[in-house]
């Protein structure tokens, strides 16, 4: 192997996508030479594909530049795949894409074109790398002669506070306040109104509990709908928002949160691809209630490092943080931190290189 283009988003770290692409890079390029086509303002960057002209520059850009590599690696779907595709066409370039979760399916179901490119996309590339059991199902019900391989992510480490200027402390009233804890975009994919309405129903027996929603709140219609069931239930005393906090700040929480809430839902062709900040919130001992029926079913060993529940149904989401804070996070930690050591980077990678060069 002489040289891969890997074809992503982003290696922005403020996102899930970043982190996960900036991981696979930084191992990769320990084993081959590696070129990185992210979207962004540069002449020799991907653009934002929303426009058909702009679509059609990637697609030069990518086959000019697969020119000198052997291997075209895309890390989802829609459009990347695509971009791969057209780089490898009439080439003896391989190709390898991962479905990640929305956009490497969602496309499979829309209007003909998009369908018909990811299609053929699929059928070319020599492995699909899927990060979950439910992603890969979810394309093989589709397209029955690909080739996928199940290959989770792994999980980067993060480092608590070291300083005594803890800026959660203010927020941790008393140490007999419950404290449930959700990272993520406000959208309506991540299901942060079904842990809403379960906080609703906990607050009778735990009057204290606080719900600290950690994530980017750009998508002003949903934050809004949260507000207002915010003020129908009286919860303004029970809720937190943030957001632009670093690594730092967020290990702290996973520190001193009780349970992690990631309840999920399949939202016009939208689900969780898999649930990375379950595996963050494990190298801290804390454990998660998560939903059934998507990505998560991977990241939640049922029973032992938290629980699964269903979709949109409040009343089990309460059933289970309720379990949870009865047993006490400790009686869960070390089963949390054995199964978050299951996902490695290194392991993830090693998988990639060894289908290039046709181990798998």
């Amino acid at each position: 192997m002489k040289k891969i283009i890997v074809i992503t988003q982003t290696l922005n770290t403020d996102s899930g996508w970043g982190r996960y692409s900036l991981e696979i890079v930084k191992r990769l390029k320990k084993s081959i030479e590696v070129e990185v086509l992210v979207e962004g303002e540069e002449t020799e960057n991907l653009k934002g594909s929303k426009s058909f002209i702009s679509f059609l520059k990637n697609l030069i850009l990518v086959r000019k530049k697969a020119r000198k590599a052997d291997i075209i690696h895309a890390f989802d779907g829609w459009p990347y795949a695509i971009y791969g595709y057209f780089a490898v066409l009439g080439t003896s370039k391989k190709l390898f894409i991962n479905a990640i979760g929305t956009y490497s399916i969602a496309p499979l179901d829309s209007i003909f074109i998009k369908r018909l490119l990811l299609k053929m996309s699929y059928l070319k590339a020599l492995a699909i790398f899927s990060i979950s059991s439910y992603t890969k199902k979810e394309l093989e019900n589709r397209i029955s002669e690909v080739k996928v391989l199940v290959v989770p992510l792994g999980t980067s480490l993060l480092t608590p506070i070291t300083t005594t200027d803890s800026k959660i402390t203010e927020h941790l009233i008393s140490s007999n306040t419950p404290i449930v804890l959700s990272v993520g975009a406000l959208k309506k994919r991540k299901g942060q109104i079904y842990t809403l309405q379960a906080i609703s129903i906990l607050k009778k027996d735990f009057p204290n509990i606080l719900y600290v929603i950690v994530g980017d709140d750009s998508d002003v219609s949903y934050k809004n709908e949260l507000l207002d069931l915010i003020r129908e239930k009286k919860l303004e005393k029970n809720v937190l928002f943030l957001k632009n906090i670093n690594d730092q700040e967020l290990s702290e929480w996973y520190r001193s949160a009780d349970v992690q809430a990631l309840n999920s839902v399949n939202h016009d062709g939208h689900f969780e691809g898999f649930g990375l900040v379950v595996l963050e919130g494990y190298q801290f001992g804390l454990p998660a209630v998560g939903s059934r029926d998507c990505g998560i079913e991977d990241a939640i060993s049922d029973g032992e490092t938290g629980y699964l529940t269903e979709q949109k149904k409040p009343e089990d989401i309460a059933k289970k943080i309720r379990i949870v804070l009865g047993k006490g996070r400790r009686s869960f930690s070390e089963d949390c931190q054995k199964y978050s050591r299951k996902f490695n980077w290194d392991k993830t990678v090693e998988m990639y290189l060894q289908s290039y060069r046709g181990l798998v």
